[in-house]
């Protein structure tokens, strides 16, 4: 797996986190797979043959307050996945945009599964958090399959009050109630044609939502290098 500019073995020799774009507000990192030894991105192209079928795979999906950013955090620290934020992804593109105004435009969401599928190939497993629509967690599946990989997707879903909540404590920015209902309701659609993937964490510790909900996956596949 060698770097299309200069050639380095990547696999070996690169970086993970952007340091120099500050972290989101609620602690997640700008993961952003890079090669160490000129800095340029990582093309997903280029670590295509490098990911295992026995690579960890967690998305989790819900509206605002849901405690997606909390149990990615928790799982990152707690069971070695590497957090791929899709709200650090979307701030990640719009600071390069920034950078470079001539620079293409990604679509957050396209570039948040490429983000993962490049991570995968580094030998890492990921945790995935953002709010998706059925279209987006049928891409991650069909992509996935492609490596014998089954990911655990589930969609955090508390009462509506307790998004509300947690939104206004959030350490981040606040989306206030228009935009709390309006996901709230796209994730219970989602969640009523697959029952199987709502978390109802209202009353839960994060510790209890991962034990009950998380664990059981992340025990069974236990981490591999490839």
């Amino acid at each position: 797996m060698r770097c299309h500019q200069c050639g380095a073995d990547v696999r070996a020799h690169h970086t993970l986190i952007r340091d120099d774009i500050p972290p989101v507000r609620d602690g997640s990192r700008i993961v952003h797979p890079g090669c160490a030894a000129c800095g340029t991105e990582i093309a997903e192209d280029t670590i295509a043959g490098g990911i295992s079928g026995a690579r960890r795979v967690v998305v989790i999906s819900g509206p605002v307050g849901a405690g997606k950013s909390t149990i990615g955090r928790y799982l990152e620290e707690h069971y070695g996945l590497v957090f791929i934020d899709g709200d650090a992804v979307s701030k990640r593109e719009n600071h390069l945009a920034r950078l470079d105004p001539a620079r293409e435009r990604r679509d957050y969401y396209a570039e948040t599964l490429r983000t993962a599928m490049v991570t995968l190939g580094l030998g890492y497993d990921v945790v995935v958090g953002y709010v998706f629509e059925a279209g987006h967690l049928r891409a991650y599946r069909e992509r996935l399959a492609a490596y014998g990989i089954e990911p655990l997707l589930r969609v955090l879903l508390p009462s509506r009050d307790v998004c509300l909540q947690r939104d206004i404590e959030r350490p981040c920015w606040t989306a206030g109630a228009g935009f709390v209902d309006r996901w709230y309701a796209q994730q219970q659609a989602l969640c009523e044609r697959e029952p199987g993937l709502r978390v109802d964490n209202s009353a839960e510790t994060v510790e209890e939502t991962v034990a009950r909900h998380f664990g059981p996956y992340l025990r069974e596949r236990s981490p591999q290098q490839a």
